[in-house]
């Protein structure tokens, strides 16, 4: 029984062949969504199982620094992994907000509690150092 011959290639030598149809997902392959909510509800299925592991802290002596590391549990790669990333911007398409974008306008009859607060020292008198009166104005001189 003779073969038949395959089916002829449109490909050329060195052409990438086109992708799957589908959404590539990291660490999960080509997955076509049915809808909206089908392609939320796996993201949230994501970041569910995709969490921060245990922190590990690297010290260096010199030049002083700190560096705390953490890795997915799931996947063991460096948190955020690419599977957090991919699902964060799948649950918000707009991207996040733009750092330009003022805040909106502040109720001014309420405190602002993260100002920065003068002090003022009633009880400055002639033992009082240099260092004591300039406490609480925001620097050395």
């Amino acid at each position: 029984m003779p073969h038949a011959a395959p089916p002829p290639s449109t490909l050329v030598a060195g052409d990438v062949p086109p992708p799957p149809p589908g959404e590539l997902v990291p660490h999960e392959g080509y997955i076509v969504f049915t809808g909206r909510d089908h392609r939320e509800a796996f993201a949230g299925y994501v970041l569910a199982i995709h969490l921060p592991g245990s922190s590990q802290i690297e010290v260096r002596a010199w030049p002083p620094k700190v560096k705390v590391h953490r890795r997915c549990t799931w996947c063991s790669s460096p948190f955020p992994c690419t599977a957090v990333q991919w699902a964060n911007g799948a649950l918000n398409p707009e991207g996040p907000a733009d750092p330009a974008t003022p805040a909106p306008p502040r109720n001014t009859d309420q405190p602002d509690w993260n100002a920065p607060t003068e002090i003022i020292w009633p009880d400055t008198g002639l033992l009082t150092t240099p260092a004591q009166r300039l406490r609480g104005k925001g620097g050395r001189r």
